[in-house]
C-alpha cells in the first residue's frame, strides 16, 4: 500500500505543471530551436505541448515525420553586401593604340597576333566589321580575320613593330602583367625571351593549370617590373584629374615618378 502511494506521488510530481515562462523566455527558446533548422511554427507547437521543456520539445521535433523544415526563422535583413573591390587598379590606356589607323586594302599597319607579338601587317580585304590581315614575311596560312572593334590589336605602321633595343627589361626579370585576352587582372610572371623592343612573359594562369606565354611591348602600361609595381599602383591611386574628371589618361609604369631623382638601370 505504501509502495503504491509513493508511485502515485512520484507520478503526480512528474506531471506537475512547470513554472509559466515569460514571453521573453519563450521567444528565446523558439529562437534557439529555430537555429537548429526547424520552422518557427513547429517550434512553438512542440514547446507548447511540452510545457516549454526544451529537451522534450527537441525530441518531438526530431521524431516528427514532417521533420525539420529547412526554413529558418525570419531575421532582420542584413544590408546587401557589396562585391569586394580589387586592391589593384587596372592599367591606363596604351597611348600608341589611341592613334588613328587607316583600314584600306593594301595599307600597312602594325597588328598584334594571338601570342601578343606586334608584327608588320597588310590589309588584304575588308568585310562588314572585320579586316583580313596578312603578316609580312609570314606564310598566308597565318592570315586571319580580326574584328575592327578589337582596337587593342592595331597600331600605326612601325609604331610598335619597329626593331631596336630597350634596356628596361632583361631576361629572367620578374614582372607584373595585366592579363591578356580579357582576363582583366594582374599576374606575376618572368621574362623568358626578348626580341627587339618586345618581351615574352611566362606566367601561371590557374584556370588552365599550366604556364602561359604572352608578348608585351616595353612601352606598354600592361607590364611593369615587380619591384616597381607598388609605386606604379600608388601613382594610379593618387593621380587626380581636377580639370577633367572623366579623363582616364594615366602615367606609364615605365616612367619614374615625378618626385624621383634617379631612374633604375
Amino acid at each position: 500500500m505504501s509502495e503504491n502511494f509513493w508511485q502515485r506521488s512520484r507520478g503526480k510530481r512528474r506531471s506537475a505543471p512547470a513554472r509559466e515562462k515569460s514571453k521573453k523566455e519563450v521567444e528565446e527558446l523558439v529562437a534557439k530551436l529555430s537555429a537548429m533548422g526547424f520552422s518557427e511554427n513547429d517550434c512553438r507547437k512542440a514547446l507548447k505541448s511540452t510545457n516549454y521543456i526544451e529537451q522534450e520539445a527537441v525530441n518531438i521535433l526530431l521524431n516528427n515525420p514532417s521533420k525539420p523544415s529547412n526554413k529558418k526563422s525570419p531575421r532582420k535583413k542584413s544590408p546587401a553586401r557589396t562585391k569586394k573591390k580589387s586592391r589593384y587598379l587596372p592599367p591606363p590606356p596604351f597611348a600608341a593604340l589611341e592613334e588613328d589607323v587607316e583600314f584600306e586594302k593594301g595599307n600597312f599597319l602594325d597588328c598584334r597576333d594571338k601570342y601578343g607579338m606586334w608584327l608588320e601587317a597588310e590589309v588584304v580585304k575588308l568585310r562588314n566589321d572585320e579586316v583580313l590581315i596578312h603578316y609580312n614575311n609570314w606564310d598566308s596560312k597565318w592570315d586571319e580575320w580580326i574584328p575592327l572593334k578589337d582596337k587593342d590589336k592595331f597600331a600605326p605602321f612601325h609604331r610598335l613593330s619597329v626593331h631596336g633595343k630597350q634596356t628596361k627589361y632583361r631576361m629572367n626579370a620578374k614582372v607584373a602583367i595585366w592579363g591578356p585576352n580579357g582576363l582583366r587582372k594582374w599576374f606575376q610572371g618572368v621574362i623568358t625571351d626578348i626580341k627587339h623592343k618586345q618581351v615574352k612573359v611566362t606566367y601561371d594562369e590557374s584556370s588552365k593549370n599550366r604556364d602561359c606565354d604572352y608578348w608585351y611591348h616595353y612601352e606598354s602600361p600592361d607590364i611593369c617590373l615587380i619591384q616597381d609595381f607598388d609605386s606604379y599602383q600608388e601613382r594610379l591611386r593618387t593621380q587626380v584629374v581636377d580639370d577633367d574628371p572623366d579623363s582616364n589618361v594615366l602615367p606609364s609604369p615605365n616612367k619614374p615618378p615625378a618626385s624621383s631623382s634617379s631612374s633604375s638601370s
